[in-house]
């Protein structure tokens, strides 16, 4: 039996790792896996010569990510074939002390593990842990009184944390 080598990929659906994904395009014969951004696609089903499903692994960062479908004898790549999707939801509690300490949670979509960088008003949030797709915890770092954004990845929440408190000035005796 000869086994086709030449896919064509017309079309993606969900934007986001973890779910269900239809892609179509013709010569689906023979289709042993699907990569999307360099790790498998689970559950795979053809569902016959011009369509095929799988659900879609999660990403380290968002952004275009490269899919390949392969069979017993070839793969075809389409470059940037499928964008993963990050985004922001909320930060909460919403308010914490300027002396930072304050353990917190970040929802959205699209959360993986290694994401990068997790920042607060420019610093590093301590003990970042992705507990799943849609939930980051941490600690908050030290901070500015005021608001603060929230950086995950490449995706900011501008003044979505408040930091209260005064800053205390020391001041030696005779100074003023």
């Amino acid at each position: 039996s000869t086994v086709n080598t030449t896919y064509t990929i017309n079309s993606l659906e969900v934007l986001a790792g973890g779910n269900p994904v239809l892609i179509t395009g013709s010569n689906f014969v023979g289709v042993t896996g699907v990569t999307i951004g360099g790790s498998a696609g689970t559950s795979l089903v053809v569902l016959g010569p011009t369509q095929l499903t799988c659900i879609v692994p999660a990403a380290v960062a968002d952004g275009p990510a490269d899919v390949v479908v392969t069979n017993a004898a070839s793969s075809f790549t389409v470059v940037g074939g499928y964008h993963y999707g990050l985004a922001l939801a909320a930060i909460a509690p919403a308010a914490g002390s300027h002396q930072g300490g304050t353990p917190v949670t970040i929802t959205g979509t699209g959360f993986a593990a290694g994401v990068n960088p997790i920042t607060l008003g420019g610093r590093s949030i301590s003990n970042p842990v992705v507990v799943n797709r849609t939930t980051i915890t941490g600690v908050t770092p030290l901070g500015l009184p005021g608001p603060a954004s929230l950086v995950v990845g490449s995706k900011a929440l501008p003044g979505s944390f408040t930091y209260f408190g005064q800053l205390a000035f020391a001041t030696q005796p005779g100074a003023i």
